[in-house]
């Protein structure tokens, strides 16, 4: 009797450098707290006698890697084990860690194997009889290249002792969406514009250097990539918890309430950073080359991963009718967007004295009319002298100034009273987007059941034509006050199981324990 089919969905893992062996210590832009956890939900469904019977699909719905926020780099020369960025031909930025190529990725993935080994082994056990896909999310793109394949297909196989060509076929790579038996499941960041690829299927650069030969050893970031590669690391230093807020205006306005000083440090050294390089890829050949192939039609990029089963590796008519129905689904990512308000005052802050001289000059401002509103309270305050020089020398300002300073300093304090309400507020709409794309999906592909992530909020909509459901995450909000870890909120997956008609299945938590006491994680130093 053939063994019964079952679909198990999880979505938004961000494992990171996880725990550095040598250690024992937690980096500080680790997501994933839950190894054990997450061991003991495959063993469960790989062994248990209630499910030892079903033939299962593991589905990695997106972010499985967090590449983004892995930012260790190769031993300096003359230490032991692994050899330098430089030694090893790695590219690398002294500050914000390797860049995002085919080698540099494969390193770390390596990396992210060795901090987090309970994981892989648990998956490695897993694909001995069971099958694994991967959906590529906007944190983990770099499964883009070959090399990153296979390093992980490797990196399975040292868990057990084998070689990872033996994972050919049960671990697969999808760049977009895996659509099987009435089943769609894709990350959901195209629906965002800050995190959208303008070629989902290949997000690699197709630039050209000097003119000639193609470079395709680099990724088009969308803008909340950049930001999280030059801003969050560089804040997570202090923070840990900093990217563990959801929505990220969250940890923004909390960051500028309470840490305000470092909040301009920060937006003021690396959020410039950021925008200056934005602005070099805009103006640099590859950046021209993009902005061309932007104008042309859709197009399939020869040599990426399939995005469902075809035949002789090559993609069928119906395949490419399908994608171009999705693709025009996607949000224009905001970099991207010509016509974007947003894209207009992001090249406009670009520049490399623009953005400084303005937070200066508003910084100024708003001094300027809170000493005007102090100013009567100091005289009880400052000494005599200073307070009557203070007097004078504000006295010469003309009046309507002073009322306008005044009027001013209302209108800030308005400003923020609006904005802190609002930012109080649930922000519904990436929800509700994703809610409204997965109906229009249902129609295109023709499915009863769509699943996605990227939101980190589990979420589930069903009708009697079929369901829509969010993974939701396997990361963890936690106190900005503690270094110690505590308890875990959620650990949302989707379950589905073959039934004659079509599916069953439900959006699930996961509860079980592998075992009865585990190291507590905590941070280490900066």
């Amino acid at each position: 009797m053939r063994p019964r089919r079952g679909l198990l969905v999880v979505s938004d893992l961000h494992l990171g450098a996880g725990v550095d062996p040598n250690t024992g210590l937690l980096s500080r832009h680790e997501d994933f707290l839950f190894d054990e956890e997450f061991a003991a939900f495959l063993d469960h469904h790989r062994s248990d006698a209630l499910w030892s019977e079903v033939e299962w699909t593991l589905i990695i719905a997106g972010d499985f890697i967090d590449f983004l926020q892995v930012t260790d780099r190769p031993s300096p020369p003359g230490s032991e084990g692994e050899v330098s960025a430089e030694g090893s031909g790695l590219r690398s930025d002294p500050t914000y860690g390797l860049k995002a190529g085919p080698k540099e990725s494969a390193w770390k993935l390596s990396r992210v194997a060795e901090g987090h080994p309970r994981t892989f082994r648990a998956l490695a056990e897993f694909a001995q009889a069971h099958r694994i896909v991967i959906i590529s999310g906007n944190h983990d793109a770099e499964f883009v290249f070959p090399e990153v394949r296979t390093q992980l297909q490797r990196e399975l196989g040292r868990c057990l002792g084998k070689s990872g060509s033996e994972f050919a076929d049960t671990v697969e790579f999808n760049p977009w969406f895996y659509l099987e038996d009435g089943v769609y499941v894709e990350h959901g960041h195209q629906y965002d514009s800050w995190n959208s690829f303008r070629f989902v299927l290949d997000p690699r650069l197709a630039a050209t250097q000097g003119g000639n030969t193609p470079n395709r050893n680099d990724l088009e970031l969308p803008l909340g990539t950049l930001f999280v590669r030059y801003v969050f690391n560089r804040v997570e230093l202090d923070l840990p918890f900093a990217d563990n807020l959801k929505p990220a205006r969250r940890f923004l306005l909390w960051f500028a309430l309470f840490r305000p000083w470092s909040a301009l440090r920060f937006f003021l050294r690396d959020g410039c950073e950021m925008l200056r390089r934005i602005r070099r890829k805009w103006t640099s050949p590859e950046g021209e080359a993009q902005e061309s192939k932007a104008a042309t039609p859709f197009v399939l990029e020869e040599g990426v991963s399939q995005a469902r089963p075809k035949e002789e590796g090559r993609w069928s008519s119906r395949d490419i009718a399908l994608m171009e129905e999705l693709n025009r689904l996607a949000e224009t990512p905001v970099l991207s967007d010509h016509h974007s308000l947003k894209r207009r005052i992001f090249r406009r802050l670009t520049g490399p004295v623009v953005l400084p001289t303005l937070i200066v000059l508003a910084l100024a401002w708003f001094g300027a009319s809170l000493l005007q509103v102090v100013r009567p309270f100091l005289v009880f305050t400052l000494p005599a002298p200073l307070a009557s020089q203070l007097d004078t020398l504000w006295g010469r300002l003309p009046a309507h100034l002073q009322d306008f300073l005044l009027g001013s300093f209302w209108l800030f304090a308005g400003l923020t009273a609006f904005s802190y309400r609002r930012l109080q507020r649930p922000d519904t709409r990436l929800r509700d987007r994703l809610r409204e794309r997965s109906a229009a999906v249902r129609r295109v592909a023709g499915c009863s059941h769509v699943i996605m992530g990227h939101t980190h909020d589990a979420d589930r909509l069903r009708d009697p034509q079929g369901a829509y459901f969010n993974c939701g995450t396997w990361t963890k909000v936690f106190s900005p006050e503690e270094r110690v870890i505590r308890e875990e909120k959620e650990l949302t997956f989707v379950r589905l199981l073959r039934i004659e008609n079509g599916w069953r299945g439900d959006l699930m938590r996961w509860e079980g324990i592998a075992c009865d006491s585990r190291p507590a994680l905590v941070f280490r130093d900066r």
